[in-house]
């Protein structure tokens, strides 16, 4: 278990992001955490990996989205996978 605590704006920015995108189409009727681990563990990945900023990573980061979000379903196309990563990007620093 980690004993830092999470970025507060990395965390809700990533959350609004993953929540309105509702990757697996699951609300309204899920509950309002449906996507918890997968917030959780982007959010991580961002945290860990300081470097996302640069194009390759944000490449990686693209795929992790994809990988933790999608899964083996592959409901979207890689283009979504950077969509999405640009928008938590742009979110963080703003």
């Amino acid at each position: 278990m980690r004993s830092r605590f999470m970025n507060p704006i990395v965390y809700y920015s990533v959350k609004k992001i993953i929540d309105a995108w509702d990757p697996l189409n699951l609300f309204p009727m899920a509950p309002p955490d449906e996507y918890e681990s997968e917030i959780r563990s982007i959010c991580e990945r961002i945290e860990a990996h300081p470097s996302w900023r640069e194009s390759d990573d944000i490449e990686h980061l693209a795929k992790f989205i994809g990988d933790r979000c999608d899964g083996d379903f592959r409901h979207y196309d890689w283009a979504k996978y950077m969509e999405i990563t640009q928008k938590i990007i742009d979110a963080i620093q703003e």
